[in-house]
């Protein structure tokens, strides 16, 4: 069924709607999930995100050939991205130090701020990483296990603690959960740390190994993971493109220290499913922690912590 009206031209937005709403209703069981996927792209460039996130989870069960995953995260995450989130964090919180896990091109460690000093943890980070930043910034081309060892037995006195961090490197929930680990050792009962890739949309995004080019790995498991063996934490999850970002307040350095916990949480988080929109349905029915798609709702729940946390420091 072709998206033009009867003399070729752009259909209007009184087409648009009346095609797609058909297409959406009537024939969405009996057409090619190929032009259900190029339907659900009308919807989302008409800004219809609940009818796009509805075509385009049709469009994957009728067995598209369009890899619709990030087009699907779209739709389910309007409003700002992650790196918008990242970017308020950086101005709100004017933080001393930053660490990033996982530089990739550069551009969120570019995020840091004058006055932060910054700091990229990336075995193999794009080209485009070495450029000039706003911020002292340097890039350790090593991995982030390496890192924290290296860090560890350094010599020339203790560095100064992570007041920021920003975990996007390998997304595997056991290296997550690792990364997590060795950044709370370094870091202060003030500092905070984001992580990326807490919300997948689809069961084949969600998986440990890759096989889309829209992936999130099995990173998710790290939010009830840490629910379950970490209840004093805060916890603040934002449904933000692409995938989701959680973010950790209450850290406790000391607690860090005593990890006889991890491999029994890698044994019982390790081997959870995603089964596509049952398990997002879950997730974000279950999860407390989760806002609304907004860097002014973010804002407004960290400094609350803070005000509590500083509240209770005082007595």
């Amino acid at each position: 069924m072709s998206m033009l009206n009867d003399v070729g031209a752009i259909p209007s937005a009184k087409d648009m709607d009346r095609r797609t709403s058909a297409i959406s209703d009537e024939y969405a069981g009996t057409i090619g999930g190929d032009i259900l996927a190029e339907v659900a792209d009308i919807n989302l460039a008409c800004g219809r995100f609940d009818e796009a996130v509805t075509l385009y989870r049709q469009a994957i069960a009728a067995g598209t050939t369009i890899e619709v995953f990030e087009r699907l995260a779209q739709a389910s995450f309007p409003g700002p991205t992650y790196r918008d989130h990242l970017s308020v964090l950086h101005e709100q919180l004017k933080p001393k130090t930053y660490l990033e896990i996982g530089v990739f091109d550069g551009d969120t460690l570019a995020l840091a701020r004058n006055g932060t000093i910054a700091v990229g943890v990336d075995p193999a980070p794009r080209s485009s990483a070495d450029r000039p930043y706003v911020a002292p910034t340097t890039i350790n081309r090593v991995t982030s296990d390496t890192y924290f060892a290296e860090r560890a037995t350094q010599s020339g006195g203790p560095l100064p603690p992570i007041d920021f961090a920003f975990i996007d490197g390998l997304h595997h929930f056991d290296q997550v959960l690792r990364d997590f680990i060795n950044l709370e050792r370094i870091c202060q009962s003030r500092s905070v740390v984001v992580i990326h890739d807490t919300l997948p949309v689809t069961a084949v995004s969600a998986q440990r190994e890759r096989t889309s080019r829209y992936w999130c790995g099995d990173v998710w498991k790290i939010v009830p993971c840490l629910r379950r063996y970490r209840p004093d934490l805060t916890m603040i999850t934002v449904p933000t493109f692409p995938s989701g970002l959680t973010i950790l307040l209450g850290l406790k350095p000391g607690f860090a220290h005593n990890v006889d916990w991890y491999d029994e949480a890698i044994m019982e988080f390790g081997g959870l499913v995603f089964d596509d929109e049952a398990s997002y349905e879950r997730i974000q029915g279950q999860d407390s922690s989760l806002i609304k798609n907004s860097s002014a709702i973010l804002m407004a729940n960290v400094n609350a912590w803070f005000r509590v946390f500083d509240d209770q420091a005082m007595r």
